[in-house]
């Protein structure tokens, strides 16, 4: 994932916490509408913050496993390139009279 893509979707999920939040207080009937507001501005800002970390240790995880495994196959491929350049094919022996 890109930064900007994780920034979106952490962006969705803070207006989707903010819509929870603000529909169950004034639901309730106790909350005022100002303290309904300044609740659902804290939810966005709350929601965000841990979403983006969340989803940006994800993709920590993900570029560390995907640099190991990239890291592994070029390990596994050079020994059969390195055998492959050593014995002669058919085509690269000269013909034996």
């Amino acid at each position: 994932m890109t930064n900007s893509s994780i920034m979106f979707t952490a962006f969705i999920i803070s207006l989707v916490s903010v819509v929870i939040v603000f529909v169950a207080g004034i639901m309730s009937g106790v909350v005022r509408l100002g303290t309904a507001m300044m609740r659902a501005l804290m939810a966005f800002f709350m929601t965000g913050a841990a979403s983006y970390f969340l989803l940006m240790l994800f993709d920590w995880f993900y570029e560390r496993q995907h640099k190991k495994f990239a890291e592994q196959v070029k390990v596994e491929s050079q020994p059969a390139e390195d055998n492959a350049a050593a014995t002669p094919t058919p085509a690269n022996t000269p013909p034996q009279a």
